[in-house]
């Protein structure tokens, strides 16, 4: 195996950025829809749009990634268009319809980039490189955190104005980055090898995913979990707001999170390997279950900062599992195409999540909508608790012994049909 730190940092840079300038627009999203003065429902409709261009986006990128030997030309093209659509926001201000398109092209063009940042280091992993994913992961949160931290500060005092420029700083430093990070030319000929022996057709590739049992179990039940948490999480900057808090608590939220996120990452980049993918996934939704309960039960700004805690020991734990299970169970021929797969379904349950949360919320309030929905991510929990224990229990059968055909045996020759020079 090859390893190197400084492909790590490398790989970790890439992370690094795309965290933080997804933290500048995409995270702050809801916070802009309540200064326009969205209501309730308009915000989850826009959050929804915005989720479906992502769930379309998904598989294009997948494939378009599993065709090409080199994807640094692609992941260019994405970073640009999003910088171009953010330039809308600034004039949008009196037109809902062009905020949210806006909003709706830099998730089609940018979201997407975070699965292909992760196949990628998958793709070098299955092509003899040891990339730490967790340790590399972490980048991304400190690169989050870091931003959070005085982000939302920076909005209350000069404005949501100050959104676009800041994507723009955040993406203008990613294209140097992902400029500077080399695709080797071991793995790109190895691909180009590949495609000259045939390329499989996204039909084929998807009715081989479609089939496999395991890959299904994972992204169905991170669906229903994504669903419950995305209601959760778009809802909670409204509680927020209904608190009494502003950018700069929503900023403080962020900043725990990710911080947390980041601790469990680089101890999964320790511990990991000693337990089953499966089994990390399931201590992960767990997790999400606790947060949403904390969440839907605080009464005050601490309280929704101290539930988001538990977001580290959820995502932290979940993103490097995630990353292990596909690894595990799905052709790296098809890894980019199975790894935004998974993407796409987290996109649907936000889709799921942001109108279920917005109807239900409207009908009942927000705090009886998270009780509602967490039912969801208990569904998850039993999924794959469930199916680590059918795995633990394949892995202690005994292997079938292997029935070898009985053979006469060979003559022994006798003392004067051996040559004297053999020694026995």
């Amino acid at each position: 195996m090859k390893e190197s730190s400084k492909t790590t940092v490398k790989y970790g840079m890439l992370q690094g950025m795309y965290w933080m300038a997804q933290c500048t627009i995409l995270q702050f999203a809801v916070m802009l829809y309540n200064s326009r003065g969205y209501d309730k429902f308009s915000i989850g409709i826009a959050t929804m749009l915005v989720a479906v261009t992502n769930v379309l986006a998904q598989p294009i990128w997948g494939i378009l990634c599993d065709r090409k030997p080199k994807i640094k030309k692609l992941f260019l093209t994405g970073l640009l268009i999003a910088m171009g659509a953010s330039l809308i926001l600034p004039f949008s201000e009196n037109s809902i319809v062009l905020t949210v398109f806006a909003m709706m092209v830099i998730g089609f063009m940018y979201q997407p980039l975070a699965q292909v940042v992760d196949a990628w280091i998958v793709r070098m992993n299955a092509n003899g490189y040891h990339i730490n994913y967790a340790a590399v992961r972490s980048f991304g949160s400190m690169g989050y955190a870091f931003t959070a931290m005085g982000y939302g500060l920076l909005l209350d005092t000069f404005g949501m104005w100050l959104m676009t420029p800041s994507f723009l700083l955040c993406c203008v430093v990613f294209c140097v980055v992902v400029l500077k990070t080399k695709e080797p030319e071991a793995v790109v000929a190895k691909r180009k090898s590949e495609v000259a022996e045939g390329e499989e057709s996204f039909s084929d590739i998807l009715k081989k995913l479609v089939r496999n049992k395991q890959y299904l179990i994972l992204i169905l039940s991170f669906l229903l979990m994504t669903t419950g948490m995305s209601a959760g999480h778009t809802f909670m900057s409204v509680k927020l707001t209904e608190l009494g808090g502003g950018n700069m608590e929503y900023g403080l939220v962020m900043t725990v999170m990710s911080g947390c996120e980041m601790c469990i990452l680089l101890l999964m980049s320790k511990y990991a390997g000693r337990f089953r993918p499966a089994a990390l996934m399931a201590v992960g939704y767990l997790s999400i279950i606790v947060k949403m309960l904390l969440l839907a039960l605080a009464g005050n700004i601490p309280m929704i900062v101290a539930a988001h805690i538990f977001h580290g020991p959820a995502y932290g734990i979940m993103l490097g599992a995630v990353v292990m299970y596909i690894q595990s169970v799905v052709d790296h021929r098809s890894l980019f195409t199975a790894q935004t797969g998974y993407g796409a379904c987290m996109g649907l349950g936000n889709i799921l999540g942001s109108f279920l949360g917005g109807v239900i919320s409207t009908a009942v309030g927000i705090d009886n909508m998270i009780f509602i929905m967490v039912s969801l991510p208990v569904i998850s929990f039993c999924v794959m608790a469930g199916n680590n224990l059918y795995l633990k229990r394949l892995e202690q059968l005994p292997v079938p012994a292997v029935s070898i055909p009985e053979t006469a045996p060979a003559e022994i020759p006798t003392g004067a049909e051996c040559p004297e020079e053999v020694n026995v």
